[in-house]
């Protein structure tokens, strides 16, 4: 990661390392907004308390519901932000000719190319997305607050400390990276699938189906392809998921 971290920043720069970040805001903004929204109007409405009587099988519900809202509106910003932060240096120049607009033009047209909708080529990448959020947001919002419930009936007293809420977030995001991982890898490749396969001349302008590109990714890489990058992933995954799960308790308790 660091040798990475190190490659970037002597090619690029500084700035290197933050591409495509106002696109990352640009959706995670609304993205959570909707996520613990939609999670706390489904908590009120499928009876969740601040106890562990309630099935555990009805929080995993909530979370995924929840993931599956906040990423149904979003998705297009999230694939834009992969675009642009991990295309390659031969497409990269059609996205700095200007402005997001052109790119959210390329993808207009690429969704043109293979159906009668634009709008499909700013859903690339959506099914396999979906498979990975119902698991990740379930999981992530079932852990933080089975810990947190935990936690009030060991000392019914006492408020849960912060640095306590921070940690008990990034084991969420822990827990919820290592159930999913592989279906993120399937989006990320399924987002950026003519910059990253070799696709014959037939398939140039078709996105890989997500079983097809499952097995694609095992055939050239063996199974271990499906876990590329996953501790380097945990570097920003715990401290994003517990600082966020820990501002939005701090702040719902002080609004």
């Amino acid at each position: 990661m660091f040798k990475a971290i190190r490659a970037v920043y002597k090619a690029e720069g500084l700035l290197g390392l933050y591409r495509g970040h106002s696109a990352t805001l640009a959706r995670v903004f609304p993205y959570a907004a909707i996520n613990f929204m939609s999670y706390e109007h489904l908590k009120v409405n499928f009876g969740i308390g601040r106890d562990n009587s309630v099935s555990p099988w009805k929080r995993v519900l909530a979370g995924s519901l929840a993931g599956c809202a906040a990423v149904t509106a979003t998705y297009p910003f999230d694939l834009l932000r992969a675009r642009i932060a991990f295309i390659t240096s031969q497409e990269h120049s059609a996205f700095s000719r200007g402005t997001y607009l052109n790119a959210i033009r390329q993808l207009w047209q690429e969704g043109l190319t293979h159906s009668r909708w634009g709008i499909v080529g700013l859903f690339q990448g959506y099914v396999p997305t979906m498979l990975g959020i119902i698991p990740y947001a379930g999981t992530s919002f079932f852990t933080f607050d089975s810990l947190k419930n935990w936690y009030a009936l060991q000392n019914p007293n006492d408020d849960i400390p912060q640095p306590v809420r921070l940690v008990f977030g990034m084991t969420a995001g822990v827990a919820a990276q290592s159930v999913t991982y592989p279906l993120d890898i399937v989006r990320r490749r399924s987002q950026l699938w003519r910059a990253t396969e070799h696709l014959p001349p037939s398939d140039s302008h078709r996105p890989l189906d997500t079983l097809r590109l499952i097995r694609q990714i095992v055939r050239v890489g063996g199974v271990r392809d499906l876990f590329v990058g996953m501790s380097i992933n945990y570097f920003k995954v715990a401290p994003s998921m517990g600082i966020s799960f820990l501002i939005f308790d701090y702040l719902k308790d002080n609004f």
